[in-house]
């Protein structure tokens, strides 16, 4: 797994992983920080490249 941690202000990437012959997925976070609140998103993308 990789992991890439740390403040972003716009994105972090992009990222390029070799795996032939694999499914792979990818995930990201994200907080969006407001005047009274912290929201944090997630998102978490289906399988490809299983081919």
């Amino acid at each position: 797994m990789i992991k890439n941690d740390g403040d972003f202000k716009y994105y972090a990437g992009p990222v390029y992983v070799h795996a032939p012959d694999s499914c792979v997925r990818f995930w990201g976070h994200y907080e969006e920080i407001g005047a009274s609140s912290i929201r944090d998103w997630y998102y978490t993308s289906p399988y490809g490249n299983c081919g």
